[in-house]
């Protein structure tokens, strides 16, 4: 199974036939250009009538039925029919489709092949029922169509939670950096194992102040550092008196109360 695109061949421009009501009466003979020519037009036209999109969905010529799959207009019954195609280029144009169901979009959401179902997660119709079948399907979710559900603007809390208890940090690091992540979500990170983890979420301006608190006691520099550029200047005076005691028991880090120092000027 290719992986790799195939696309349209270049022709020349034919006019469509005046006058005409059905797909017979376009295509039928002695009114110029190929058959297949004529089918492609209507295909790729989005004032074509819906009636005939589906009719052509059932075209034998794999380029009118890849022109019916990527038209915007293409009514729902045809991009049902075409879902069902053997060839996955076509597949992948109803996964792209903003027209694709939720059935087709689910039933595409668990094909065999990676680029239809990264399609599935980039289109905007995916619903949030959806995106989870896409993260729970451990067999298939590549690093890739996790992060376009982390960014899916239907990527509910309960979506987000799932990647947040993935085991790669680099998917919970996405849903730290996500802009529809909530605070419950970020207070929960913000005690993940993973630097790049508890540091996306020092960066994230919708952290709340108690995680951010948190944050700017972390053993990383990198973690701190961040946490403490975004803490409001009461609780930095705060943790500015906490850390020299510290220090002066012998302890503490010297270069976080010499930031915090400049940080209060």
């Amino acid at each position: 199974m290719g992986s790799s695109h195939r696309f349209p061949p270049k022709s020349s421009i034919h006019p469509l036939p005046k006058g005409w009501k059905t797909l017979n009466e376009a295509s039928s003979p002695g009114k110029g250009p190929a058959f297949s020519d004529v089918h492609s037009a209507l295909a790729k036209n989005s004032a074509t009538p819906p009636e005939v999109l589906v009719e052509l969905a059932k075209d034998p010529d794999f380029w009118v039925r890849w022109w019916v799959a990527s038209n915007p207009n293409a009514p729902a019954e045809a991009l049902r029919r075409l879902a069902e195609d053997k060839d996955w280029e076509i597949r992948h144009w109803v996964a792209s489709n903003p027209n694709a169901s939720k059935e087709v979009l689910e039933k595409l959401a668990g094909d065999e092949h990676h680029q239809i179902r990264l399609a599935v997660a980039k289109n905007p119709g995916t619903s949030p029922q959806i995106l989870i079948k896409l993260v729970e399907d451990s067999r298939k979710a590549s690093y890739i169509i996790l992060e376009e559900v982390a960014k899916h603007p239907r990527a509910t809390e309960e979506v987000l939670a799932k990647l947040a208890r993935h085991k790669n940090h680099e998917v919970r690091k996405m849903v730290a950096e996500s802009p529809r992540v909530t605070p419950r979500l970020l207070t929960r990170l913000a005690r993940d194992k993973a630097k790049a983890v508890r540091a996306a979420i020092a960066r994230n301006p919708q952290t709340p102040e108690e995680a951010f608190l948190r944050l700017a006691r972390d053993r990383s520099p990198e973690v701190w550092e961040e946490a403490l550029r975004r803490l409001p200047k009461p609780f930095l005076e705060e943790l500015y008196q906490k850390e020299l005691l510290v220090r002066l028991a012998g302890k503490g880090n010297l270069e976080k109360l010499k930031r915090i120092e400049e940080l209060l000027g």
